[in-house]
């Protein structure tokens, strides 16, 4: 009982993580936001691959290296978040991760991703 009430504070805690990230999002406070979601990823119990928000989290750091112009953290993160679950139905990843390719010049590896 201890420990799922352990758990629940830290998925609260990570909520609340979340929402300044976003809003440091909206704010155009990208590297802030980046270090927040990062922080919140890490306060993920393991394995971290059992997580939806995991999903998101891996999305929005990936998302956030592609906007600071990082494209190999853009790939590295976007690539790991296809691993967690439903992350190889999740479009935007796909399109984020294609996006960054191209803008790597991986052009081999973006057909690859369309093909699949």
């Amino acid at each position: 009982m201890k420990q799922m009430e352990q758990e629940d504070d830290v998925f609260d805690l990570i909520e609340q993580i979340v929402l300044k990230a976003e809003q440091n999002v909206e704010e155009e406070k990208y590297k802030a936001a980046l270090k927040k979601f990062k922080k919140a990823f890490d306060l993920l119990p393991t394995p971290k691959n059992q997580y939806t928000i995991g999903t998101y989290l891996l999305s929005a750091i990936g998302d956030l290296f592609f906007i600071i112009q990082k494209f190999d953290w853009a790939i590295s993160n976007l690539t790991t978040a296809l691993e967690f679950p439903e992350g190889k139905n999740n479009g935007f990843i796909h399109l984020r991760l294609g996006q960054a390719f191209y803008q790597k010049a991986l052009l081999e590896r973006l057909a690859t991703l369309l093909d699949n």
